[in-house]
């Protein structure tokens, strides 16, 4: 009678790991799905900001084209 009593309590148990089992799993489940999330918003943002450079740089040298060319009607000016 001790011995099947013992099987009920170990299987009471071992159907409470399968429980935390299953929750751990789908927490985890939940956890790699939001981090897909966040790294698929890190590329985004890294690509927004490579783009952002790419302007800059643009900007910047049109700004100093612009300047050069500016130096350059000066000069000519002067002479």
């Amino acid at each position: 009678m001790a011995v099947a009593k013992d099987e009920i309590d170990l299987n009471k148990k071992l159907d409470i790991l399968r429980t935390e089992e299953r929750f751990y799993e789908n927490q985890i489940e939940k956890i790699n799905n939001e981090l897909s999330k966040l790294q698929s918003e890190e590329d985004a943002l890294k690509s927004w900001l490579e783009t952002e450079k790419q302007e800059n740089d643009i900007a910047m040298l049109l700004e100093d084209d612009g300047r050069e060319d500016q130096e350059s009607v000066m000069s000519t000016e002067q002479k």
